[in-house]
């Protein structure tokens, strides 16, 4: 949702993106994929959480949207990443405003 928009708008503008997405395989709770998806990496837009529109347990939500989250930034100051944008987005499907 909001990482697809970040893409598209980043690509606009010319950027090179690694995009890091568990429908393509990449799971922000496995360090082995944090590290490779990070290797040469210079900044990152982070995104990423889940929202509980689909099932997922409040061991989901600690597992990907904190310990993914501090994992990201913990990996990213190993890797030299020089910069971290992080969004937490907020919401329920079909909510307005």
């Amino acid at each position: 949702m909001v990482g697809r928009l970040v893409v598209e708008r980043l690509r606009a503008v010319g950027r090179e993106l690694v995009p890091f997405d568990l429908a393509e395989d990449h799971d922000i709770r496995s360090d082995d994929d944090m590290a490779r998806g990070l290797d040469g990496v210079i900044h990152v837009v982070h995104p990423a959480a889940v929202l509980g529109w689909h099932g997922e347990t409040a061991e989901d939500h600690v597992a990907v949207n904190l310990l993914g989250a501090w994992r990201l930034l913990d990996r990213s100051v190993r890797a030299g990443v020089s910069r971290v944008v992080f969004a937490e987005v907020l919401g329920r499907p079909g909510a307005t405003g």
